[in-house]
């Protein structure tokens, strides 16, 4: 049964460890080691190498960085596909209050302002949380690999970097984004030279080169050619060690430069407090 649900949160890119605590068919327990592919504020898409049914409760315990141990009890959503590793799942945490994954997420409707989203980690106390970066902040950390942010655990502000990919316990304008000068004023294109990465379902993801970016979208420039109207997902700023966030987006443009080789893409992103899943 297909239903309606508004997205609550980004969803990070990001791997966690984990341990999957339930019970087989023949109600034999079992405790499965697995992993985080995408992880949001009340839920994520774990694999491990068990056969689940949609509607399973499970527990999930993950290590934090001092050594204890998070728990939280989720629901299988859905299966979403075989992994290498097992089989992936799309799982919702059953207390929308437990903050399971020791990150902050912002409410979506702050996103509004923002020309980049990432992951975040205070370089003193190491927490982490998911930043929506204005255009200063963005410039800041295209020349520093860090942002200034008040970090409420530290109580002062702090130097923020993007957050590692691996596990812890191992360490919306509507503004049309295509290409062309950068404008003047509130919602002018900010120039950039950082990477993005665009994702395809069952294509491999490809590595763009950003020209410019905006609160509406992001103008890159890729060897793969994107029609226009072509649904697709990106994630600006994007770093293959970091954890990084893929934002909803459509491509409204596309220009050959043939002299290159390459296609200019102008795409806008998609507004994700009307996203809905299949459950």
């Amino acid at each position: 049964m297909t239903v309606q649900n508004v997205r609550q949160s980004d969803r990070a890119a990001l791997s966690i460890e984990i341990e999957a605590l339930g019970t087989e068919s023949d109600g034999r327990e079992f405790i499965a080691p697995g992993r985080t592919l995408l992880i949001s504020r009340t839920g994520a898409a774990i694999v491990i190498d068990r056969q689940l049914a949609p509607g399973q409760i499970l527990a999930l315990r993950r290590r934090t960085n001092n050594g204890d141990h998070q728990e939280a009890r989720v629901r299988v959503v859905a299966e979403i596909g075989p992994q290498p590793e097992g089989r992936a799942y799309g799982v919702a945490i059953l207390d929308p209050g437990v903050n399971f994954w020791g990150i902050q997420f912002p409410d979506l409707d702050e996103s509004e302002q923002a020309v980049a989203r990432i992951v975040v980690q205070c370089m003193h106390c190491q927490i982490r949380e998911v930043a929506y970066l204005s255009e200063r902040e963005l410039l800041e950390f295209e020349t520093h690999q860090a942002v200034a942010r008040y970090c409420p655990v530290c109580g002062f502000p702090a130097l923020w970097t993007q957050a590692p990919q691996a596990s812890e316990e191992k360490t919306a304008a509507k503004e049309d984004p295509s290409a062309g000068p950068t404008r003047q004023g509130a919602k002018a294109r900010l120039k950039t030279i950082l990477s993005a990465c665009v994702r395809i379902p069952g294509e491999a993801d490809e590595m763009a080169v950003c020209e410019n970016v905006s609160r509406g979208g992001v103008c890159f420039r890729s060897r793969r050619k994107y029609e226009p109207g072509t649904q697709i997902t990106v994630a600006f700023p994007f770093r293959a060690e970091g954890a990084n966030i893929f934002v909803a987006a459509r491509v409204v443009h596309c220009q050959e430069i043939r002299s290159a080789g390459l296609f200019r893409h102008g795409v806008a992103y998609v507004s994700q407090q009307s996203e809905t899943r299949a459950n």
